[in-house]
C-alpha cells in the first residue's frame, strides 16, 4: 500500500488498509472515522464521539480547520468542517457510521479540489448543506445508502460520471455554479433535482434512471444535455427553465413524462426521442410570453401512447388560441402541430387531428409568405436570359477595374454603362415583378381555395356553404345585371343575320338561380343562355364550380378513407 500516499501507514504492508478495506464491521467502522478525524483533522475521537488529543504537526496534503469541542462536550453532527486544501479520497470505503461515533460531511466548506473518486459510500451518506469552492469529483463512485446534496453549493466544476447511486439521491435546492457531468451515471432508486440551478452545462447524457426521477423548478442557465439518456420510470420537468439549448437526442422515457409549464429559450431537441408512455408539453406561466423561444426538433421521435402539447377548453374544444401562444418561432409551431397532428391520428382522434392540420398549414403558409421576395429574386436570377445579361455584366466590371489604354476600351465602358447595365437592372426588375406576382396569386389562391373554402381539404361542410354563397351569390349578379343593362340570360332567342336576338329573358329570381344552378354544375342543358357582360360571369361561375365540386368529391373521399 505504500503507493498510495494518502493512505494509512500503519496498514502499509497489508492487501488493504483501513480506508479502503471492504466490508468492515462495527468494530473496523470506529477505527475507520477514528483514523480519518486523526489523519485529516488532528484529532482522536473516543467512543463518545469526544476529541480527546490534539495533533501539533501534519504530514498530509491536507489541513481542516474546525473548533471542536474539547472538554467533555460532545462533537456535533452540524458542524462546520473547512478544508482548506485538497481532499484526497480515492477508493476509500466509508462504512456506515456507528451511532456513538460523531461524523458527517454535512455543511462541510471544501476550498480546494476534493477527490472522491471511486470511493464508495457503504450507509447513508449526507454531504447536505456543503460548500465545494473547487472541483468537486465523484466519477465511478458508489453510493449504497440514501444519499444527500440537498442545498449543496459546487463553484466549480462538480463530476459525478460513472458513479452509481443504489439507493434515493436527493439534488434539491443545489447550486450548480460550474460544469455538472453526470455522464453515465446509474440513479437505481428516486432522484429528486428540484429547484436545483445549473449556472453552466448541465450534462446528463447516457445518464441511467432507474426509479423515479424529480427535475420540477429547476433552472439551467447553461446547455442541458440529456441525449442518450434513459428514464425507467416517470419524469417530472415541470416548471424548468431552459435559459439555452435542451438537447433530449435520442433519449428513452419508459414512464410518464411533464414538461407542462416549462419554458425553452433556447433550441428544444426531441431528434430521435422514444416515448414509451404519454408526455406532457402543456402550457406556460403567466409572466412568459412564450413557452418555446427557439427551434423545435421532434424528428425521428417514436411517440406509443400520445403527445399533449395542446390543451383542451372546458367544453372539451381545443384552445388553439393558447397553443399558438406558446411558439416564437413559426419554424417550431409548425413541428408541434406536425407532432400533435401525428399523435391524434394514431389515438383516432380525426376531427383534433384536422384541426392541428389547419393550424400547421396555416403556419407553413405564414413562413411561405416572409421567404415570398426571396424566392421570387433567387427564381428570377436563375432565367437564363438575366444569367446571360449578369455575366456581360460582370465582364463590363472587369473592364472598369482596368486602366483604360486606348480609346476603344474607353469606348467599350461608355457602351456598357450606357446600354447594358440598364438593360440587366431592367430585365431583372420586370423579371422579379412579374414572379412575384406570380407568387402572390398563389398565396391569394390558397388562402381563398385551400383555407377558406375547404380548411385545407379537412371540411366538406365549408365546400358545400361556399357552394351555395357562389351560387346565390351569382343568381343576384345574374338578376340585377340584367336589369342595369349588363346582358341577358335568355330562355329563348333567335338567330338572325345580325346575330343571335333574345326573344324572352328570364323574368323571375328563380329562373336567375336555376341557371346559376346549372352553369355553377356546368350541367350545359342549352334551354338558356348568356349575353354581354354576363357570359364573363357565367364562365367565372362555372370554372369556380368545377374547382369547387372537385373539392367536394376530394374531401369526402379523404373523410371515408380515414
Amino acid at each position: 500500500m505504500a503507493h498510495f500516499g494518502n493512505c494509512d501507514p500503519e496498514m502499509a504492508d497489508q492487501e488493504y488498509c483501513i480506508f479502503r478495506k471492504p466490508d468492515k464491521d462495527e468494530k473496523e467502522a470506529r477505527k475507520f472515522y477514528n483514523k480519518l478525524v486523526l489523519k485529516f483533522f488532528g484529532y482522536v475521537l473516543n467512543i463518545k464521539g469526544i476529541a480527546v488529543r490534539k495533533l501539533e504537526n501534519f504530514e498530509y496534503n491536507l489541513h481542516f480547520s474546525k473548533n471542536i469541542p474539547v472538554g467533555g462536550t460532545t462533537y456535533s453532527h452540524r458542524a462546520n468542517y473547512r478544508f482548506r486544501l485538497s481532499l484526497r479520497c480515492e477508493k476509500f470505503v466509508f462504512p456506515e457510521i456507528p451511532t456513538d461515533v460523531a461524523f458527517s460531511f454535512e455543511y462541510a466548506i471544501f476550498e480546494k479540489k476534493a477527490n472522491f473518486r471511486s470511493a464508495i459510500f457503504i450507509g447513508y451518506t449526507t454531504f447536505e448543506g456543503a460548500v465545494f469552492k473547487n472541483e468537486a469529483i465523484f466519477d465511478s463512485a458508489i453510493f449504497k445508502g440514501n444519499t444527500i446534496f440537498e442545498k449543496a453549493q459546487f463553484n466549480g466544476v462538480s463530476r459525478f460520471s460513472d458513479a452509481t447511486f443504489e439507493m434515493s439521491a436527493y439534488f434539491e435546492n443545489s447550486m450548480f455554479n460550474g460544469n455538472a457531468v453526470f455522464e453515465r451515471t446509474e440513479f437505481r432508486r428516486e432522484t429528486y433535482f428540484e429547484n436545483a440551478t445549473f449556472d453552466k452545462t448541465a450534462n446528463f447524457e447516457e445518464t441511467m434512471f432507474f426509479g423515479k426521477s424529480n427535475f420540477q423548478k429547476c433552472r439551467f442557465l447553461g446547455d442541458a444535455k440529456f441525449s442518450e439518456a434513459c428514464f425507467e420510470l416517470s419524469s417530472d420537468f415541470e416548471r424548468c427553465i431552459f435559459e439555452k439549448n435542451a438537447d433530449f437526442s435520442a433519449t428513452t422515457f419508459n414512464g410518464y413524462v411533464y414538461f407542462d409549464k416549462t419554458i425553452f429559450k433556447g433550441d428544444c431537441l426531441f431528434e430521435g426521442v422514444t416515448f414509451n408512455e404519454p408526455v406532457s408539453l402543456k402550457g406556460k406561466p403567466k409572466e412568459y410570453e412564450y413557452k418555446f423561444y427557439g427551434k423545435l426538433d421532434f424528428s425521428n421521435v417514436d411517440i406509443r401512447k400520445g403527445i399533449s402539447i395542446i390543451d383542451y377548453k372546458e367544453d372539451g374544444s381545443l384552445y388553439e388560441e393558447g397553443f399558438l401562444s406558446l411558439f416564437k418561432r413559426t419554424d417550431a409551431l409548425i413541428e408541434a402541430a406536425r407532432v400533435q397532428r401525428l399523435s391524434f391520428e394514431k389515438e383516432g382522434k380525426r376531427e383534433e387531428a384536422d384541426r392541428m392540420f389547419v393550424i400547421e398549414m396555416r403556419a407553413k403558409r405564414k413562413l411561405r409568405k416572409l421567404e415570398l421576395f426571396n424566392r421570387a429574386l433567387n427564381r428570377a436570377l436563375n432565367v437564363r436570359v438575366i444569367k446571360y445579361l449578369l455575366n456581360l455584366s460582370e465582364k463590363g466590371t472587369g473592364w472598369m477595374r482596368k486602366d483604360s489604354e486606348s480609346l476603344l476600351e474607353f469606348l467599350k465602358l461608355i457602351l456598357l454603362t450606357f446600354t447594358i447595365y440598364p438593360l440587366t437592372a431592367l430585365v431583372v426588375t420586370f423579371a422579379i415583378l412579374l414572379i412575384s406576382t406570380l407568387y402572390v396569386l398563389g398565396y391569394v389562391t390558397e388562402v381563398v381555395i385551400g383555407d377558406w373554402v375547404s380548411l385545407y381539404g379537412t371540411s366538406w361542410e365549408r365546400v358545400l356553404e361556399s357552394s351555395l354563397i357562389v351560387i346565390l351569390g351569382s343568381t343576384l349578379l345574374y338578376w340585377l345585371g340584367q336589369k342595369a343593362g349588363f346582358g341577358t340570360v335568355c330562355i329563348h332567342s333567335t338567330v338572325t343575320s345580325n346575330g343571335v336576338v333574345c326573344n324572352a329573358p328570364i323574368s323571375s329570381f328563380w329562373d336567375a338561380l336555376y341557371y346559376s344552378l346549372v352553369t355553377f354544375t356546368t350541367l350545359g342543358y342549352g334551354d338558356m343562355h348568356p349575353t354581354g357582360w354576363l357570359k364573363a360571369l357565367s364562365a367565372i361561375e362555372a370554372l369556380t364550380g368545377a374547382v369547387f365540386m372537385a373539392l367536394i368529391v376530394a374531401v369526402i373521399a379523404r373523410k371515408w378513407m380515414r
